[in-house]
């Protein structure tokens, strides 16, 4: 018998083709799985369990309510909702999912570990999306 692997759709952005160096890996199990990046950078989510609670400290509450919070929108560039991702300025309305924003030259940023604005220890961290 042969093993098959079948890959995850993100439950972000809903793609499952991409490649992890772009997006990184796709955490989490089915039926939530997601790629670190469309997880990290997703604009509400906050990272309120610990390392092994959830996937990766994201409550799977926290991210049904993020999912259904971006139902509401559209992308910036694709037009399809779920755009999770905003940009940080705070006057700018641009918003997308993770991979479309990236195509488009986005610029990303992160610094320390991830408690999305919170400080933990000794890091704060921040995680920044500049369109403009």
């Amino acid at each position: 018998l042969h093993r098959m692997s079948i890959a995850m759709s993100c439950v972000f952005c809903g793609r499952k083709d991409l490649p992890s160096k772009d997006v990184g890996p796709v955490l989490g199990k089915h039926p939530i799985a997601a790629h670190h990046h469309c997880l990290y950078f997703s604009s509400g989510l906050a990272q309120n369990g610990s390392e092994d609670q959830g996937i990766n400290g994201f409550m799977v509450s926290d991210i049904i309510n993020e999912l259904k919070r971006g139902f509401k929108s559209p992308c910036s560039y694709c037009k399809k909702k779920g755009s999770l991702v905003g940009c940080s300025v705070a006057s700018c309305r641009k918003a997308g999912h993770f991979p479309c924003l990236l195509r488009n030259k986005f610029l990303f940023q992160y610094f320390g570990k991830f408690e999305y604005v919170m400080f933990v220890g000794s890091f704060f961290v921040l995680y920044w999306f500049f369109c403009c």
